[in-house]
């Protein structure tokens, strides 16, 4: 059978899940809609892991259509062949070919026909390819951190060891999708046929970042590189699933109890070096204050049972040009002070976020310079981090009230409650403190 013409109404649908307005029919046109189709329709394991090895029901091009449309996604059988139904819908010269990553014809691909050529297509193998494939030339690029090289008509991955191995081949002669339907079976009823039978696999991206899970492990690769998160439950799972790969919950729950089933050491084995953690504080030239601040700091490292190598604290000075300090700001964690003259803010000048103005900048503007220090500082270190940015005049401690009045007293060790919340809560990655002034008030902060 060829590819089926969609409903308009079914067009009409997966484009708006694109986000796609205007469709050119050349290939920048084509390149705009894999680019959309990656970073709005997920890749994952879910259905098949769902289906627990018994005989499978191959859905129609429409049903899985229907299913990207409203943002379902899957493997490759479930992106590849009904975008290219889409493709072909609206008007471009389009085929099934088939990939071998480890068997003959056991990665589905499309293949779109030009005058200038003919390119192959790959939205579901949970990479990030954002251009199609150039048949016959070569093509190399890195995107997230990760080098690919197209040779002609395979795709080869530069690894973390240097080492270049190839993803997969492609076969371009053109396939029905019926012709797919053994190999569909076989991924989904016999466990040697391929690793997603059961293993727990999962990818995200946008425009700034691609977000990965893989078995107990979730990692993040942005602009400052990977980071890794150990998921270490199935509740744990289940909400990285749903909230940071946004997988409706009537799929991931019925997969985690299924791999629950077949592997119930799973999430057992997501173990991954606890972090370091970065204060990073924009002064005003407030010196006893942050001298306060720090030796809090240096105390809640002692209750927290962190080594001094543990911790650093970054410290960014907005102040005049001329100005002196009063002390020095030791501790047994390391402390470095910029000058916030060294931080370049010229694209948000430009793009009219912040003010032209000498030191000291206003609030917003010292926040944008925290931010880049904290990037400058963290590109020159390895290693999971978690960053904690706090104002000079904070101090890890709480004023209560109690029979004498009020008092000051110190917090639970709150550098051991980041850690905790590091690894137990994954799909967190951004956190908003609540508490204000010097010494700290619970619940008035903002």
């Amino acid at each position: 059978m060829s590819l089926p013409q969609l409903p308009a109404a079914l067009r009409d649908a997966y484009l708006r899940r694109l986000g796609v307005t205007e469709v050119r029919r050349d290939l920048a046109g084509l390149t705009t809609l894999q680019a959309a189709h990656l970073r709005r329709v997920p890749f994952h394991n879910l259905a098949l892991v769902v289906n627990d090895g018994r005989p499978y029901a191959i859905p129609t091009l429409i049903d899985t259509a229907a299913a990207n449309a409203r943002g379902v996604g899957g493997t490759c059988h479930l992106t590849n062949p009904p975008f290219a139904a889409l493709l072909h819908t609206l008007g471009f010269d389009v085929s099934l070919v088939a990939g071998a990553v480890g068997h003959p014809g056991d990665h589905m691909l499309a293949l779109v026909h030009f005058d200038c050529g003919s390119y192959v297509v790959d939205v579901g193998n949970g990479h990030p390819y954002l251009r199609p494939f150039p048949l016959g030339r070569v093509m190399s690029w890195q995107a997230f951190g990760w080098p690919f090289c197209w040779r002609g008509d395979r795709l080869l991955r530069t690894f973390p060891d240097d080492q270049q191995r190839e993803v997969y081949s492609v076969d371009t002669r053109p396939r029905t999708w019926e012709s797919f339907h053994e190999a569909i079976r076989a991924h989904h009823e016999d466990p040697r046929f391929g690793p997603f039978f059961s293993s727990l696999r999962a990818v995200r991206m946008t425009s700034d970042v691609l977000l990965t899970v893989r078995d107990a492990l979730l990692t993040r690769y942005g602009s400052l590189g990977p980071s890794t998160r150990p998921i270490r439950s199935a509740d744990a799972a289940q909400r990285v699933l749903t909230e940071c790969i946004h997988l409706p919950r009537e799929l991931v729950e019925p997969a985690i109890a299924a791999l629950e089933r077949r592997r119930p050491k799973l999430f057992a084995g997501g173990s991954v070096t606890a972090p370091r953690i970065l204060i990073a504080v924009a002064t005003i030239g407030r010196e006893e204050q942050l001298a306060a601040l720090l030796e809090s700091v240096e105390r809640d490292r002692i209750a927290s049972g962190l080594a001094t190598h543990e911790i650093e604290a970054l410290i960014l000075d907005n102040v005049a040009s001329d100005h002196t300090w009063a002390q020095a700001l030791e501790q047994g964690f390391s402390v470095t002070r910029r000058p916030i003259t060294d931080v370049s803010l010229d694209l948000e000048r430009r793009l009219g976020l912040i003010p032209e103005e000498p030191p000291p900048v206003c609030i917003g503007a010292a926040r944008h310079a925290l931010v880049r220090a904290v990037a400058d500082h963290l590109a020159k270190r390895s290693g999971e981090w978690i960053v904690w940015m706090l104002d000079d005049d904070l101090r890890l401690e709480q004023l209560i009230r109690d029979d004498e009045g009020l008092c000051v007293r110190a917090t639970r060790p709150l550098l051991a409650e980041l850690r905790r919340l590091w690894a137990d809560q994954p799909e967190l990655s951004i956190g908003v403190g609540g508490y204000s002034g010097d010494p700290p008030v619970p619940g008035f902060a903002t």
